[in-house]
């Protein structure tokens, strides 16, 4: 496993994929970021945090 890629409706999940991303020592990243980003678009991940 290279990363954790998530979805949030409530926060919840995100605070849960930051916290397994801690303890594997994975990045974590929103999916509709990662997506945009895999896609080089040039729109804007908006309120995305990515934790390291």
């Amino acid at each position: 496993m290279k990363a954790i890629i998530y979805t949030s409706n409530t926060g919840s999940t995100a605070e849960y994929a930051q916290l397994l991303g801690k303890e594997l020592n994975l990045p974590v990243h929103k999916v509709r970021c990662y997506i945009l980003n895999r896609m080089n678009t040039t729109k804007k991940c908006r309120n995305i945090k990515i934790w390291n």
